[in-house]
């Protein structure tokens, strides 16, 4: 039997996975910007037309962002080092750290197991 991973690869799965969760932020402000703008123009045509130009940059943002990935991937040999939580969790934990008043020294590692 096969499976999603036998024919996607895993930096396209990754870019797909990461273009679907920015589109929650990015939907999220176009539909706020949506909403702010339609209460400015009442006249019907004009919020039809705020609308249809917002619901076309929701069709484009998640295309744009799984392209902006799948370049990063193609870039890097390495897939962990474009995640997020690699860049931000030494950083918490490090500021966690020095609010606490303690001094170690705390070693994250990430590893990928790609097949």
């Amino acid at each position: 039997m096969t499976t999603l991973t036998n024919w996607i690869s895993p930096g396209i799965m990754q870019s797909l996975g990461w273009a679907l969760l920015h589109f929650l932020w990015q939907g999220t402000a176009l539909a706020a910007l949506a909403a702010a703008a339609m209460a400015v123009f009442r006249k019907p045509s004009a919020r039809y037309l705020i609308g249809i130009i917002v619901v076309g940059f929701m069709l484009v943002g998640p295309i744009a962002t799984f392209f902006f990935y799948s370049q990063v991937h193609a870039n890097s040999t390495e897939f962990v080092k474009s995640s997020p939580l690699a860049a931000v969790l030494p950083l918490a934990i490090g500021q966690a750290a020095a609010a606490s008043g303690d001094d170690f020294t705390i070693s994250v590692e990430f590893a990928c197991t790609c097949e």
